[in-house]
């Protein structure tokens, strides 16, 4: 008999052993991207407010000089740290429940979660407002399987807290609420959902407060030239570099069209390259863990399924569209995906009542290949054409 080689041989492991691996890699992760200084352009997102008239993505800024005062330049890196802070408890505690389920697949998929760069290194790295609608949905997530009859007023208030986001990032709108709404389609007849009918009140009671709240900032939030000037002026003495988010504030959707539209086609195809390998990688990770065929959208009616799917896509599409960071998306789209899937295979565990194991069995080639994403090093916003290898080649 041929012996099966080794690197997919299974081997038995204890879930103090995964639990060890994941936090190790994450503090790694953490490490690794904390090195890189955070950016004027990061910084700059704090010293937006509304001192000069009500502007989007003004909220945190405004939050931030009532607690502190003028921003420096302490302050506005604490404040980064403290937003990628939040980013990487919400997905740690996302590892946790899933290395808890004790199952192989979930252990296989928290150590992905963790040694992914579209997971703990990107919230490190990016440090932006947006990606307050992660924590958000991994909060909808923690309570679908909490509150299962409770669903709809869970929604609710999760959307409630995504329309307030919104005021500190617009891109919520299309980073996060879609895939709070696949996530709510992913687990809902585990949930105690029956129907189509349950799910949709559920769905828009997510949908409806933040699209009103993108509605109104879409009208009354674009900054004139006049208070881009003013804010800039108020910031005068913080670094923040010669290109930073002030200067897109007064950007219409067609000058950002434009800008997508002007950028280099080298640059665009090497984002794409990089993002589509780094996705068929993860893809492969979750067949060979069995995750895939796992995780399917419940929601008892098909129109509810296809809706959700449309928006989306076509929100992944508008992010393409509209924004020139390439790389960033496929990362946030990618982080995004690999919460809905965790809460959709811990759901499906749960409805099977599986047992968590003491002793798991996995593939070395599991273990091999979190070590490999773990040693690549932080996505950058876009990747230029003579930089493909570097982006898939560990360090």
């Amino acid at each position: 008999m041929t012996e099966e080689p080794i690197l997919t041989r299974a081997v038995v492991v204890r879930p103090s052993v995964v639990r060890a691996i994941v936090y190790g890699i994450a503090g790694f992760q953490v490490l690794q991207a904390a090195t890189i200084p955070v950016s004027g352009f990061l910084k700059s997102y704090w010293v937006v407010d509304y001192d000069h008239g009500f502007v989007r993505r003004g909220l945190l800024g405004a939050m931030l000089r009532a607690i502190s005062g003028s921003p420096t330049d302490r302050t506005l890196v604490v404040a980064t740290c403290v937003l990628a802070g939040l980013g990487v408890v919400a997905l740690m505690c996302v590892a946790e429940v899933l290395i808890r389920a004790g199952s192989p697949r979930s252990c296989a998929l928290a150590i992905l979660l963790v040694s992914s760069p579209f997971g703990v290194d990107y919230v490190v790295f990016q440090r932006r407002p947006d990606q307050l609608g992660l924590v958000m949905l991994v909060a909808l997530g923690m309570g679908l399987r909490r509150f299962r009859e409770q669903s709809f007023r869970l929604c609710l208030v999760v959307g409630v807290c995504f329309a307030v986001l919104m005021f500190a990032h617009e891109g919520i709108l299309f980073e996060a609420l879609p895939f709070a709404m696949l996530l709510v389609v992913v687990v809902a007849r585990d949930a105690g959902e029956g129907g189509g009918n349950p799910v949709m009140s559920s769905v828009l009671a997510l949908a409806v407060p933040a699209v009103a709240a993108g509605v109104f900032i879409a009208i009354f939030g674009t900054a004139s030239s006049q208070t881009v000037a003013a804010l800039k002026a108020s910031a005068n003495g913080v670094p923040l570099g010669p290109t930073n988010a002030l200067d897109y504030l007064d950007d219409s959707v067609g000058t950002s069209l434009r800008l997508v539209a002007d950028q280099s086609r080298g640059t665009q195809l090497a984002c794409i390259v990089v993002g589509t390998v780094l996705a068929a990688v993860h893809l492969s990770w979750l067949r060979a863990a069995d995750v895939v065929a796992r995780v399917r959208l419940r929601a008892a009616a098909i129109a509810v399924r296809r809706a959700v799917i449309v928006i989306a896509v076509s929100a992944v599409a508008i992010l393409f569209a509209v924004g020139i960071d390439w790389m960033r998306w496929f990362a946030c789209v990618g982080c995004a995906l690999l919460v809905v899937v965790s809460f959709g295979l811990l759901a499906q565990e749960n409805a099977t009542d599986a047992v968590p194991s003491r002793e798991l069995s996995m593939r070395p080639l599991v273990l091999l290949g979190g070590l490999y994403l773990a040693a690549l090093t932080p996505l950058p916003d876009s990747v230029l054409s003579g930089e493909i290898l570097r982006a898939l080649l560990p360090w």
